[in-house]
């Protein structure tokens, strides 16, 4: 297996734990799960090579030189494309690992998707390897609970076995999150993400796949205070230059808000429960959907001014989130797309394989809304069958008007 493959199937595991606006990173989650190891390893080398293209025009440009006297397999930068973050993210995170586990100088990787720069390498602390990985970007001034890359995941969509949040005297956020598997060798992810005062943003992810190569353990070989230890390190701090201002802070849609516009979106006769569980995520609310006899759980994001101050076109970043799926404009001037992901269950068969289903909508004036629906299984696994909502219901569902008033 490649580099790349080894970074881009880390950075899709990564994303279950990372609780920025669902979009792309419940999208690629799903894609992670719902695919068996070859058309894993095809489609994450398919999409480390793009990443890689579209990084190196804008990263060609910045003004940081080739370092002197780096040698170290993985650490030196590719001669068809050298960048800074070919050297400086493998490099400060190899060197933030503990001396005393092994790198695998094979397996270091570096890629910049859409100037959310990241970095991964292998790590075995002696009883088995872990991809580690780190990604760094900014956030929203001041910090605020309403950021969603500072929360907690979904726990209906995302089971997981511990997750805190801690805001420190300085003002700085620290959130630590740990994936509770579906079943015995699945994937296992921890995450420790760090967010300083003026927005600077690093996320530590550790997983295991559950795969021969990558066997499940219960405990990762790097522990959390050892992600920790990578998130708030101050070594980032050089890449930030990088990185433009962080976004401008728009007042969140309240929890109240989004499940009277969804009420006010779903198809006649279907009904939205949010259930008993406290709700207090703003943009966000999951519950059931039910209609014609058939329930579904459902996730449903919304987000105005979306990734504004982000480098690059929204519409652009849109069209990523909606990569392998077609994108239709609604006759409203609505850019649209349904994903049907393939969701692995144990042993990865076809008899075990769930489905989950993604929705997103772009509105003109920066709005995105997000809508995941999915049948439960047995345990924590996805049912195969159809849901409450057909793909027409659940296009109509994520484009209807309401939302760009939500």
């Amino acid at each position: 297996m490649t580099s790349e493959e080894d970074f881009a199937r880390a950075l899709r595991a990564s994303a279950e734990l990372a609780p920025a606006p669902a979009g792309d990173l419940l999208a690629l989650n799903a894609e992670l799960r719902g695919r068996n190891r070859v058309l894993r390893r095809r489609a994450a080398g398919a999409s480390a090579v793009a990443l890689v293209a579209a990084a190196g025009c804008a990263l060609a440009l910045l003004p940081w030189g080739t370092p002197a006297g780096v040698s170290a397999a993985g650490d030196t930068p590719s001669a068809a494309a050298p960048t800074p973050v070919d050297w400086f993210m493998p490099r400060t995170l190899r060197s933030l690992l503990p001396k005393e586990g092994k790198v695998d100088a094979q397996k270091i990787s570096s890629i910049d998707q859409s100037m959310t720069l990241s970095a991964a390498v292998e790590y075995d602390d002696g009883h088995g390897p872990a991809q580690v990985g780190v990604t760094a970007e900014r956030v929203v001034t001041p910090l605020t609970d309403a950021d969603p890359a500072l929360q907690c995941p979904d726990t209906l969509d995302e089971p997981t076995t511990t997750c805190h949040v801690t805001t420190r005297p300085d003002g700085s956020r620290l959130v630590t999150a740990a994936k509770a598997p579906r079943w015995d060798g699945d994937t296992r992810t921890w995450t420790a993400t760090f967010a300083a005062p003026d927005g600077r943003m690093i996320r530590a992810f550790e997983i295991v796949t559950g795969f021969a190569d990558n066997p499940d353990r219960e405990q990762p070989p790097l522990p959390m205070d050892g992600l920790q230890k990578i998130a708030t390190s101050d070594d980032w701090k050089p890449v930030f230059e990088l990185l433009p201002p962080g976004k401008v802070f728009t007042e969140p849609v309240t929890v109240d808000h989004v499940a009277a516009a969804l009420r006010e979106a779903l198809p006649a006769g279907a009904v939205f429960d949010p259930g008993k569980d406290t709700q207090n995520i703003p943009g966000r609310i999951h519950g059931t959907v039910s209609l014609n006899g058939r329930t579904s759980n459902m996730v449903v994001t919304v987000a105005h001014n979306w990734e504004y101050g982000s480098p690059g076109d929204e519409r652009v970043r849109f069209q990523q989130m909606g990569s392998t799926a077609n994108i239709h404009k609604t006759v409203n001037g609505i850019d649209t797309f349904l994903k049907k992901i393939p969701l692995a269950g144990p042993g990865h068969t076809p008899e075990t394989q769930g489905t989950d289903w993604f929705a997103a909508a772009q509105f003109p004036g920066r709005t995105v809304v997000t809508v995941k629906l999915w049948t439960p299984g047995t345990g924590n696994q996805h049912a195969t069958g159809p849901g409450a909502l057909d793909e027409d219901q659940v296009v109509a569902l994520v484009s209807a008007a309401n939302w760009s008033h939500a």
